[in-house]
């Protein structure tokens, strides 16, 4: 009588294990033992399909690539791990010592002038199916584990506030998609995603979004990793004195806490619209003072993609080659459609932050063809966070170009920080932190010409 039962038992825990296996393991016809990447002059955002069989720096890459550095931010260390190759002393030196599938590096060709082919063999296991699940909130980076290439809308986001970027080695600019409020994915820059790339995440769950979590790639207030010299061993993680270069970073823009660029009903926005990404450069004027000009960082156009009208994201990267902007450069984005057309606030490249959300444009784009006013006189808004206990921000309207000069004062009049900087007409968005401040109450003072402004914060 027990038979029966003993034998749909078994058949129950076979299907059983079969369905748990096959949400951890997808088979593939096109599992294979070795991989060929293609990579270009400078930095590549890149992850291994497959376990290489040898995984060292020294077996993996070699002398494939002439000079070349290698990175991976470390979440259990807080910092990068690195390792370079010089083709001089033929060595390999740094603390990275092992790479592996699913695992997001950058490849920096140092040495080439053309791109490279580098292959890697590996084992010819199952490739892991990856599960969107499996990330945090905030900024994470997502290595793919399968070995095909698969459309972007295959990775359906949880929420209409998520972004996934990829890096676009031709260019060297991030490129970046959103999820819309019907949750599917945005984007004039990528749709597929390769097995061979890495991508950054920004995931929004639980309602809130966390632009200050770890980060699962890289951080840019890690700074370049300085290690002591080990005199030991042949070369085969070998310190030295001199540090790797920084991988760039995105930070992404946008309105997403402030208003729409266009009048409510977002009629002017229907069709879309393009957005100017510029930055003040300081050159002598014709009476040799120093003056703002603009200069055209990049242009970006905004489908009307179904989220809400003028709500926007964009993907600035931050680095040192061209087209990518630097720690302290101020910018502003200007928005067009037809004769209308409105600019931002001007904001500084953070050092310590990859999301700016509350930009604001004080006027908004109207089926008139307004240009945004310029303001009419110097203002000075109030600080915001106030008390704070890291950075403040405070907004600045100027009507014409100009030096401006911005002191913070102790409460004995001691001059504890003082920036000049000439200013655009427009609105602006200065910024101070609190490093080297004791607990107290200090004074802003801004200086327009003859004019002075005047208010208080908190440092906590």
């Amino acid at each position: 009588m027990n038979q029966p039962l003993s034998k749909s038992f078994f058949i129950g825990i076979v299907f059983l294990l079969a369905t748990v296996n096959f949400s951890v393991a997808e088979p593939q016809g096109d599992v294979v033992g070795f991989w060929s990447f293609e990579l270009n002059p400078g930095f590549n955002l890149v992850a291994f399909p497959l376990l290489p069989d040898l995984p060292t720096p020294r077996d993996v890459i070699g002398s494939q690539l002439g000079a070349v550095e290698i990175t991976t931010w470390d979440r259990g260390l807080g910092r990068y791990r690195w390792a370079r190759y010089d083709p001089e002393s033929r060595a390999w030196s740094g603390d990275l010592f092992l790479l592996d599938r699913g695992v997001a590096y950058w490849i920096n060709l140092t040495g080439a002038s053309e791109p490279q082919r580098l292959v890697v063999t590996g084992h010819p296991e199952r490739y892991r199916r990856f599960r969107w699940s499996s990330l945090r909130a905030g900024w994470d980076f997502y290595a793919p584990t399968y070995g095909k290439t698969r459309e972007l809308e295959e990775l359906p986001p949880d929420d209409h506030n998520d972004l996934l970027i990829s890096w676009n080695g031709q260019s060297s600019l991030f490129e970046l998609a959103h999820a819309t409020n019907g949750k599917e994915w945005f984007t004039n820059g990528f749709d597929r995603i390769y097995p061979d790339r890495a991508y950054l995440v920004q995931l929004n769950r639980d309602g809130s979004q966390d632009d200050n979590a770890e980060l699962g790639l890289e951080s840019p207030a890690a700074g370049n990793y300085l290690k002591e010299s080990d005199q030991g061993g042949d070369g085969a993680g070998r310190m030295d004195r001199s540090a790797y270069e920084n991988p760039p970073h995105p930070l992404v823009v946008s309105n997403l806490n402030g208003l729409p660029v266009c009048q409510p009903g977002g009629e002017i926005c229907s069709g879309g619209f393009s957005v100017d990404v510029i930055s003040d450069e300081l050159h002598p004027g014709t009476d040799g003072r120093i003056q703002p000009t603009p200069r055209l960082l990049g242009r970006y156009f905004i489908p009307d993609d179904g989220s809400e009208a003028g709500i926007f994201h964009l993907a600035l990267t931050v680095g040192r080659g061209d087209g990518q902007v630097k720690p302290g450069d101020r910018i502003y984005l200007v928005a067009r459609r037809n004769e209308a057309q409105t600019r931002s606030n001007s904001f500084e490249v953070p050092e310590d932050a990859w999301m700016v959300n509350d930009l604001s444009f004080p006027d908004p784009m109207s089926a008139s063809g307004s240009e945004g006013v310029t303001p009419e006189s110097f203002t000075l808004g109030d600080p915001y966070p106030n008390p704070f206990n890291d950075r403040f921000q405070v907004e600045i309207s100027v009507p014409r170009a100009l030096m401006l000069r911005y002191t913070l004062y102790d409460l004995s009049g001691r001059d504890v920080r003082t920036v000049s900087e000439p200013f655009s007409a427009g609105t602006h968005r200065i910024s101070f932190n609190g490093h080297g401040l004791s607990t107290g109450i200090y004074l802003l003072e801004v200086a327009y010409g003859s004019q002075r402004r005047l208010t208080k914060v908190v440092f906590v």
